[in-house]
C-alpha cells in the first residue's frame, strides 16, 4: 500500500466495541491526566532512549496509535521526516491528527487493525512504537506480530513497546485479578470503572517481559532492553533492536 501526504485510509468495517470505547473518551483523558497508567514516567524513559539511540531525522510507524498522546510527547523536538499511525478507531485517529500537529514532517493515518495492516506497509522505519496495544493479541498472534515488526524495521532500528505485563509464571486470570486490585482504585466513577473492568477482562492477554523478550528473540531481534518497570509489576517499557 502506497500512502500519500495527509491521507486517511480506512480498510476496516466499524468495530462497535472499539468505537464505543473512544466515544467515552473522557475516561481515557482522566486516566492520562491522573497518570494512572504511568504515561509520564514511560514518556521520560522513552525520550531518553530515543535521544541516545537514534540519529535524526527518523521515520516512525505507530501501531495502535490511539490519540498519539504519548508518541507526541516523546517526539517533541525530534526531527521526524515521516510518521504513519494505524488504529482501528476513527475517533482515535481524529485525536491523533490534532495532537501530532505539534510534530513536523509528512504524516499518514490508517484506520485499520494494526496487526493486519502492518503486512501491507511498503516501506521500512527507524522506529516502531506500540503503546498499550500488544496485550490485545494472543500468544501466536504476538509471535507473528514480532516477525512483522522486525521485517518493517531498517537495520539497526528499534521497536519500542510499552504495555501491561504479567509476572513470570503468572496466569492470565491471576494477573487480571491482581491488576484490577490496582485499577479499581483509580479516580473514576463507578460506571467508568465498570467499563474499564469489562474491557480488560474481555480483551487483555498480557505476557511477562521475559516472554515478550523471548518472542522478539525468536523473531530475529538481536537485543532487548527493559527500559521501565513499575513497583507493582503491572507496566513495562521495552526496546527491541534489529541488528545493524
Amino acid at each position: 500500500m502506497t500512502l500519500t501526504h495527509g491521507e486517511i485510509v480506512s480498510n476496516s468495517q466499524n468495530i462497535e466495541e472499539t468505537e464505543q470505547f473512544f466515544r467515552h473518551w473522557n475516561i481515557y483523558q482522566k486516566i492520562i491526566r491522573r497518570n494512572h497508567m504511568l504515561h509520564s514516567e514511560i514518556a521520560d524513559v522513552l525520550k531518553a532512549f530515543i535521544t541516545r539511540r537514534l540519529n535524526q531525522p527518523i521515520s516512525v510507524l505507530d501501531l495502535g496509535c490511539g490519540d498519539a498522546f504519548l508518541t507526541t510527547a516523546i517526539l517533541k523536538r525530534r526531527v521526524v521526516d515521516y510518521y504513519c499511525g494505524i488504529d482501528l478507531s476513527g475517533n482515535a485517529i481524529t485525536f491523533a491528527e490534532t495532537n501530532l500537529n505539534q510534530i513536523d514532517g509528512k504524516k499518514n493515518f490508517i484506520i485499520d487493525d494494526f496487526s493486519q495492516c502492518i503486512q501491507t506497509i511498503d516501506r521500512s522505519f527507524d522506529l516502531i512504537i506500540a503503546g498499550y496495544s500488544l496485550h490485545h493479541l494472543k500468544r501466536a498472534e504476538k509471535a507473528l506480530f514480532f516477525e512483522q515488526c522486525h521485517d518493517a524495521l531498517k537495520r539497526g532500528a528499534v521497536f519500542l513497546m510499552y504495555d501491561v505485563v504479567t509476572r513470570m509464571n503468572e496466569g492470565r486470570r491471576e494477573y487480571l485479578e491482581r491488576q484490577w486490585e490496582h485499577f479499581s482504585q483509580w479516580q473514576l466513577t463507578a460506571e467508568e470503572l465498570a467499563m474499564v473492568k469489562a474491557h480488560i477482562f474481555e480483551q487483555d492477554h498480557p505476557e511477562s517481559s521475559a516472554q515478550l523478550c523471548e518472542l522478539a528473540c525468536n523473531s530475529g531481534f538481536g537485543e532487548a532492553e527493559v527500559l521501565f518497570s513499575d513497583d507493582n509489576d503491572i507496566f513495562a517499557a521495552i526496546a527491541f533492536s534489529r541488528d545493524a
